[in-house]
């Protein structure tokens, strides 16, 4: 089974909270897919830390069974791009 373009919102403005809740709610979904026979190619899984302008991005590291989530600054979600300013450009 192929489960594709799946995306997680974990919202804290506190970073090592922010950084424990997604450690945390990515192993949850990690588990969720294994239960249901799916499973994450974890060459394609990357996080990105939305801030509105003017704001700084914290330094965070995701990792799940020592693998280190990419952490990326911009991303195509339903053919619009956004970015970690949280600003779009349609394609």
């Amino acid at each position: 089974m192929l489960a594709d373009d799946n995306s997680m919102l974990v919202p804290n403005p506190n970073s090592t909270n922010f950084q424990n809740d997604n450690n945390v709610v990515f192993a949850h979904i990690h588990e969720w897919f294994k239960v249901n026979l799916l499973s994450i190619n974890f060459n394609k899984t990357n996080c990105i830390q939305f801030a509105a302008k003017g704001k700084s991005i914290s330094d965070i590291n995701i990792t799940y069974h020592n693998i280190q989530i990419v952490l990326i600054t911009n991303r195509k979600f339903l053919e619009i791009f956004m970015n970690d300013t949280l600003t779009s450009e349609k394609t």
